[in-house]
């Protein structure tokens, strides 16, 4: 809470309340919900979800109806309608999606696109771990209980499969508008922990290996069967232990079967993995310095080593 006051009255010097804020919640609801599948006590989602909602509500919802009855009062009847919708988001907890998909500044001053109710984004943000973590935990006891792994392993699993499916879908997203400005269909082939290609490394394969051979043996052969006009990939791997990115040797043969059947081939590069956390290194080196420290050459070099491809394209930011 310290965080935040000082945010708002050392504008710009402090920040990341709000953020320790959701995480100290998340990391606390974790603990809890670890603590009963260790024990063998059931989760009981519902009595969970009644006891909280029951206390966020109340004060939540007069806090929208005052707001919306003071925003129908004061402001122009143009208003109304947005307001609203701002009111039903944040008393349903998706108020931080409708300020995304209005792409709403957050720091705007004009009336037009500045809304009464979006400091309920975070309230949303909570209220949604509270409705969905549980559900993950569920999964998690399931795999326990059911299944017979161990708790750590389970709970690893099924946050670990969340998370790399969010990386997944932080690169596809990027090409929906693409398809639709273009009038062209997308095909996402995704596996969580599964780059592609995946070559048959040497020695012993344990079951992620063995999986993600699968997946690129059948996604390849899924591709030549749907013959697309192009075909998007990440070519590269970075990693906190490598010095830069790198790309698999037999990338190239590997994707000779594609540029052999005519589909164009369009490689993209791996986000950059830092060994320390940029963000607090930027704010110990005052910023510009940060740039000096830990250039970005020392985990992506400056022309990508998968440009030179004879069967792929590469994007190459200028």
């Amino acid at each position: 809470m310290l965080l935040v006051v000082l945010y708002h009255v050392w504008i710009g010097k402090v920040s990341g309340g709000v953020d320790v804020f959701l995480f100290i919640s998340a990391f606390l609801l974790s603990l809890s919900f670890m603590r009963k599948i260790n024990e063998g006590k059931a989760l009981n989602l519902l009595a969970y979800w009644t006891h909280v909602f029951a206390r966020l509500l109340p004060a939540a919802a007069v806090v929208i109806v005052l707001t919306l009855a003071a925003s129908l009062t004061i402001l122009p009847a143009l208003y109304w309608n947005a307001r609203a919708v701002d009111a039903q988001a944040s008393l349903f907890y998706y108020q931080n999606w409708n300020l995304a998909n209005g792409a709403v500044n957050y720091f705007a001053q004009g009336i037009s696109d500045k809304s009464p109710f979006q400091h309920f984004w975070s309230l949303s943000i909570q209220g949604q771990i509270f409705l969905l973590w549980p559900i993950l935990f569920a999964v998690a006891a399931f795999l326990v209980h059911r299944v017979r792994f161990k708790p750590v392993p389970a709970a690893v699993t099924v946050f670990g499969t969340v998370f790399m499916t969010s990386f997944a879908l932080q690169m596809t997203a990027a090409f929906e508008p693409i398809a639709q400005r273009t009038g062209t269909n997308q095909m996402n082939l995704l596996e969580t922990g599964c780059p592609y290609p995946f070559a048959a490394p040497e020695g012993y394969l344990n079951d992620r290996k063995k999986r993600c051979i699968a997946f690129s043996q059948k996604a390849t052969e899924e591709i030549l069967r749907l013959k697309p006009t192009t075909v998007v990939i990440i070519a590269t791997t970075t990693d906190t232990s490598a010095d830069a990115e790198t790309t698999d040797p037999n990338l190239d043969e590997t994707l000779r079967v594609f540029t052999d059947a005519g589909i164009q081939v369009i490689g993209l590069r791996d986000n950059p993995r830092f060994a320390q956390d940029m963000y607090v290194c930027a704010i110990r080196a005052q910023g510009i310095r940060a740039a000096v420290l830990n250039p970005l050459s020392r985990n992506m070099v400056i022309i990508p080593p998968h440009q030179f491809s004879r069967n792929m394209q590469t994007v190459v930011p200028t």
